[in-house]
């Protein structure tokens, strides 16, 4: 005796993947919901950084703008370049004092052509000369200088890399206050220079006052941060103002995320041990059930008994004739009686089945010779069986084909012989008259049993239905389908796959249908 695998069962499993669904869903959604604010964090940090950056650039800009300002458009500068420049004036008004005062690395002044009228270097290491400070394009900027409108006052300013250093760069052409006529069209003039080069101290104070760290100067981006840092001379950048960009988004979740875990792992614990409640209460449940049955099977046979013994004594007239009415009250009793009967053995193998104590009697069948049998019972007439085709008498109802070679089966006999029963019970309920094959062959050594109709057939829709317990097929034939219970199919389903196989169902309105029993091939025996 072969002890067959537990069933599945819906109560088992279906708790496990709704809860598993819902549990991951959920985790899911959270850490989606977190890594979108995450980001959103980061970005809106990313952009107030940039905001920031550009805030400190142009603070500088306006700050040495003004400056130069101050100086290129004064009326003492404009007349000291005039009549020559006082080096003590020019050292205690503009170089040693703008140095003092606002730590600039130099300022000077340059005559229209270019030539140093005054220079002051706070930095030994800037050059002496503007064509060394500045290069080759000087000229093009002195030019630029020169165009530059008289009668508003026009500063330039921007960054140039002497060196190895960076620095920033205001400029300014020296025109007096109070123009004259002859003053309000562009001319060349003098240009006022301060100059300072950008140092860590510099970037440390920018960094301190906009909340930028470790800010810094750099030929490329890094991380995607960074500002460029406009040329005085040159469309192009001189490079990168770049700071370590903060990701307070990084920040949330490396904080929630422990809390989160915590969190996940107590409601998984939780919804663990509910589970297991709701489990052993389901096989609680599902036991009291099946033992409920098995003690109303049992005490429905008690007095069922009597009535389909008496009844048939009656039908049979075996204690002397009846009169045709009370003859067809016997019969409507044994035929009820024998419904009931049926109703309560099914419902007992179902029961069986969920609660997985139905073990299998194996033996070893002649699958022919069954189904012939089964055939003869439920067709109430001799089937056709021949081999390798349908031979012998044309009118019968039940036609049966087995194919040479196919091997003997392992199986309960009692069970298949059940399967069988159901099937033909229904195709001969839904032929419409129509003949019914039931073929057996072999599939690489697996036995298959099709019985197939051409009768009324089963809606696609209604397929996957009538297969499950106490469903039938109603739409089209509601008259057949009250004298079953809708228990013979899913019943024969669950015994097929006690014995390893399975059974599919395959319809068409109008056209009839077709039910396959397919075993496993290690339950072929070699005849």
């Amino acid at each position: 005796m072969l002890r067959p695998r537990r069933p599945r069962q819906w109560f088992a499993w279906q708790p496990v993947v709704f809860s598993l669904s819902g549990f991951f869903l959920a985790c899911g959604a959270i850490g989606a919901l977190l890594c979108a604010a995450a980001d959103h964090m980061n970005s809106d940090a990313k952009q107030l950084s940039d905001r920031l950056a550009r805030t400190a650039l142009q603070v500088v800009a306006e700050e040495f703008e003004g400056r130069i300002l101050e100086y290129a458009w004064w009326n003492v500068t404009f007349e000291q370049v005039q009549k020559g420049i006082d080096p003590g004036w020019a050292e205690d008004n503009i170089g040693s004092y703008l140095t003092d005062a606002f730590g600039y690395s130099g300022s000077f002044i340059v005559d229209a052509q270019g030539g140093m009228l005054y220079l002051h270097r706070a930095d030994e290491d800037l050059p002496a000369t503007a064509d060394k400070l500045w290069g080759s394009t000087f000229p093009q900027f002195l030019e630029a200088m020169h165009r530059t409108d008289t009668t508003a006052p026009k500063p330039v300013s921007g960054f140039v890399r002497v060196g190895s250093d960076i620095s920033y760069v205001a400029a300014g052409s020296i025109t007096p206050e109070d123009l004259t006529e002859d003053q309000r069209e562009p001319w060349p003039r003098p240009v006022f220079v301060i100059h300072q080069v950008i140092g860590a101290a510099f970037l440390q104070e920018i960094g301190a006052r906009y909340g930028l760290d470790n800010v810094a100067f750099s030929a490329v981006q890094v991380d995607g941060a960074g500002i460029a840092l406009p040329s005085l001379f040159s469309p192009e950048p001189v490079g990168y103002l770049v700071w370590r960009q903060r990701a307070p988004g990084n920040e949330l979740l490396s904080s929630v995320l422990p809390l989160a875990v915590g969190v996940v792992a107590v409601l998984f614990v939780a919804a663990s041990a509910i589970y297991l409640l709701w489990l052993r209460a389901a096989v609680e449940a599902n036991e009291a059930k099946a033992q409920i049955l098995a003690k109303m099977s049992h005490e429905f046979r008690t007095p069922l008994n009597p009535i389909l013994g008496f009844s048939e004594v009656m039908v049979h007239e075996t204690m002397g004739p009846l009169s045709p009415r009370y003859r067809g009250y016997a019969e409507d009793i044994n035929k009820s009686g024998k419904h009931l009967q049926n109703l309560v053995e099914e419902l007992l193998d179902l029961s069986k089945i969920e609660a997985g104590k139905l073990e299998l009697q194996d033996t070893v069948l002649n699958v022919g010779e069954i189904v012939g049998a089964v055939a003869q019972i439920a067709g109430g007439q001799a089937a056709v069986q021949g081999s390798g085709g349908p031979e012998g008498d044309a009118k019968a109802r039940i036609v049966s084909t087995v194919d040479a070679g196919v091997p003997r089966l392992k199986a309960d006999e009692l069970r298949l012989r059940q399967v069988l029963i159901n099937i033909l019970s229904n195709a001969t309920k839904f032929s419409d008259g129509t003949p019914i094959e039931v073929r057996v062959g072999a599939n690489e050594g697996a036995v298959r049993i099709e019985v197939e109709d051409h009768g009324i057939g089963i809606p696609e829709g209604e397929i996957g239905r009538v297969l499950q317990p106490f469903e039938q097929a109603t739409k089209l034939a509601p008259e057949k389908a009250v004298h079953g219970t809708g228990l013979g199919l899913a019943i024969s389903r669950e015994l097929m796959r006690l014995h390893g196989g399975d059974l599919t169902l395959q319809s068409e309105v109008g056209k009839g249908t077709c039910v396959t029993l397919t075993f496993p091939r290690t339950r072929s025996v070699a005849a």
